[in-house]
């Protein structure tokens, strides 16, 4: 609600289960409707990072970008691990992070966070689907974090590739709509 009140767009840096985000998108809102710009206009935008490995089939999809993507969920807990051994008291800024990797990701399957949104691999058509759930939210914009986990480079240039043919198009909004918010 901090930056919805400052009138700034807000990035959350991982995404996680679509309803956790629906209730952070909301608190963004909230403060939004009373703001206290801090700069020369106000930016109402939601933005999410997500972990993203498109493929031509589902399977093909997992073998690369699960592997990777539990790489990365791994180094998370090992991030925030010192400071839980430690007794260190968590920054507020960190705190639904240390949160989310424990509680939303920790212990579950490759198949849970990929259906949980937590990881978005799949083919063109899953991808889509999973991220249709953070649009449903009020997520505006995601920032596809598609080099992650050792993940081969011609792999990445192809998920690339295949995002920007299938998945990209399907969230454009037409000419139609464009000149009706003009």
């Amino acid at each position: 609600s901090i930056a919805g009140r400052k009138g700034i767009g807000a990035l959350c840096f991982n995404i996680g289960q679509p309803e956790e985000l629906e209730r952070r998108v909301q608190l963004y809102h909230d403060g939004i409707r009373q703001p206290q710009p801090v700069g020369a206009f106000i930016n109402n935008q939601v933005a999410a990072l997500g972990l993203i490995h498109c493929a031509e089939t589902d399977k093909h999809a997992r073998e690369i970008g699960g592997p990777a993507g539990m790489w990365m969920l791994n180094k998370s807990l090992e991030l925030y691990r010192p400071w839980q051994e430690q007794g260190t008291k968590i920054p507020d800024s960190y705190k639904f992070a240390v949160g989310a990797v424990q509680g939303e990701r920790t212990g579950r399957s490759l198949e849970d966070l990929i259906e949980g949104g937590a990881f978005c691999m799949g083919s063109p058509d899953t991808c889509i689907r999973i991220l249709k759930k953070f649009e449903a939210v009020g997520v505006d914009q995601v920032l596809c974090f598609m080099q992650f986990g050792g993940i081969a480079h011609q792999h990445i240039m192809d998920s690339i590739r295949l995002f920007g043919k299938y998945v990209i198009p399907y969230f454009q909004p037409s000419s139609s709509q464009l000149r009706q918010s003009a």
